[in-house]
């Protein structure tokens, strides 16, 4: 009999802002399952509809669930969506249902679930109950961490940060760590990829990605400047939504100006998957920068998995489970968090050394295949579900 999983997630899929880390993680869960043999349809409120892209080339059906118009109360519209999804659940024959990043609202919906005999699997790759402002949403985000993990019959999380929080919160029977998740075969094509924008005969450190004070963007740039002083043909591009001006954002454009390295970084603003491929080919040096917050710690970027695939020199900050998967000068380079001179020293190594990076970044391509490989994640999956 073909396991049937309804896969539950609250946001716009596929979204029309394009793809968020939890968007790419929630595509490749899917597509993972379905390539170890299971049937999964995603499922997605559809008061999000008009937020997504009508029609999409993904291997799933989409189900949109509840009602289109959202009245102004977001409670109400996630009560419809939890009720007509109940019913949608019952009259398919589903035997599993799959969790994502849910919130507390779904714990009725979850007790009711579980009365019919389908399993529930409760993913959680962030700790969303961490604030210093206490607030409604922290509160409920606590209640989540402590209640639905009880109620699961398998959690999976990204980190062991989280299984360590999820033992003392609630203590799961059930827990698999899932790592971050890519499609190799989709980042290592490089068939309609165009690196002429970006390649030149500098030396082209890059990130990507978001821009909060945790990403560490700040120290990353103030490495910089260290390293363009006395390697004046290196060049740095940050790629990301830093339009928007947040105080709990790095303001790119105004601490380039301050650092006095506006000449030599490249700012494309936020770009899409295909021309972050573009940025990834023709960079000769990728970074994470995070800092040791706890964010940080409880989370892997999805970009870390990305970098790899595309058999690219990687330099990542040493927190949370990023020394799990990588080691210093064997399948990337490794630094201190929020410390400029370290992370200044390992861009100045890979810029010396050429030869040791092309073998450093070839581990890294098979650090992805072995560990982060969606569809090698869903076969860990699907297997671990026929055994529960």
């Amino acid at each position: 009999m073909t396991m049937k999983i309804a896969f539950i997630y609250t946001s716009p899929f596929p979204a029309k802002r394009g793809f968020s880390a939890a968007d790419r993680r929630v595509r490749d869960l899917v597509r993972g399952m379905q390539f170890a043999g299971a049937a999964v349809t995603l499922c997605i409120p559809k008061y999000h509809q008009e937020l997504s892209v009508r029609t999409h080339n993904e291997d799933f059906e989409i189900n949109y669930s509840g009602r289109k118009t959202v009245r102004g109360i977001k409670f109400i519209d996630r009560l419809f969506f939890w009720v007509d999804l109940y019913s949608y659940i019952s009259k398919n024959d589903f035997t599993t249902v799959f969790l994502y990043n849910t919130q507390a609202d779904c714990i009725p919906f979850v007790k009711l679930i579980k009365r019919k005999g389908i399993k529930v699997i409760f993913e959680i790759c962030d700790f969303h109950s961490f604030d210093e402002r206490k607030s409604l949403k922290t509160y409920l985000a606590t209640m989540t961490e402590s209640v639905l993990p009880k109620e699961a019959d398998l959690v999976i999380t990204i980190s062991d940060f989280l299984i360590e929080m999820l033992a003392k919160k609630s203590s799961p029977t059930n827990i698999l760590k899932i790592p971050i998740l890519v499609d190799s075969d989709y980042f290592q094509d490089t068939t309609n990829v165009n690196v002429s924008t970006y390649k030149s005969d500098d030396f082209l450190i890059s990130y990507v990605g978001g821009v909060w004070h945790h990403q560490g963007v700040g120290f990353l740039m103030e490495a910089f400047k260290k390293v363009n002083k006395l390697r004046p043909d290196t060049k740095l591009l940050l790629a990301g939504n830093y339009d928007t001006l947040s105080p709990n954002k790095t303001d790119v454009l105004s601490l380039a100006k301050e650092l006095d390295i506006l000449d030599n970084v490249i700012l494309p603003g936020w770009v899409g998957t295909e021309e972050v491929r573009s940025i990834l080919y023709a960079s000769d040096l990728l970074v994470i920068a995070q800092t040791n917050d706890v964010f940080a710690q409880a989370g892997l970027p999805t970009k870390l998995a990305e970098y790899a695939a595309c058999r690219k020199p990687i330099l990542a900050t040493k927190v949370g489970d990023v020394p799990a998967y990588f080691k210093d000068k064997y399948n990337g380079l490794l630094c201190e968090p929020s410390d400029v001179n370290s992370m200044a020293d390992a861009i100045l190594y890979a810029v010396d050394n050429p030869k040791e990076m092309k073998s450093i970044s070839y581990k890294a391509f098979e650090t992805a295949n072995t560990y982060f490989d969606y569809k090698t994640n869903g076969i860990i999956i699907y297997n671990k579900l026929k055994s529960l």
